[in-house]
């Protein structure tokens, strides 16, 4: 499972600092993915890259105001994954996230569950499908 989560899901985390390119996040999703954002959708690699370069662009604007940029840093729990064929598995986590708040302190962001559907594809690994869902409770 390990390998798998490597492969996929880190590839594309906001952690890892190779991964803040667009292209780079982008890559970890099939062409026609979709993202579900508790009810915000986002289909196919254009918009899951507008996704992306919206955040950097507020976190410019953070910089150029002299505020913390905003960095997200993901923490992610509970990690199962279920192969429902050769080609194709479930990934399920919980997460929260962080950020660096005025005062130099980091605060949660926010919480929640997420669910992403991976396909084989060409020999990698692919999500297909990622729906997020953000406790509001």
């Amino acid at each position: 499972m390990t390998w798998l989560n490597s492969e996929v899901t880190q590839r594309g985390s906001a952690n890892a600092p190779r991964n803040r390119e667009p292209a780079s996040r982008v890559s970890v999703f099939t062409e026609d993915a979709e993202v579900d954002s508790n009810g915000v959708f986002h289909k196919g690699h254009a918009e899951i890259r507008k996704v992306v370069t919206d955040l950097q662009a507020r976190q410019a604007a953070n910089r150029a105001r002299g505020e913390p940029p905003g960095n997200l840093y993901h923490v992610i729990s509970n990690e199962r994954i279920s192969f429902t064929s050769a080609t194709e598995a479930l990934y399920q986590s919980y997460w929260q996230t962080l950020r660096k708040g005025q005062d130099n302190r980091y605060i949660a962001g926010g919480f929640g569950r997420s669910e992403d559907r991976l396909v084989k594809r060409d020999g990698r690994w692919l999500i297909k499908s990622r729906k997020l869902v953000v406790f509001t409770d």
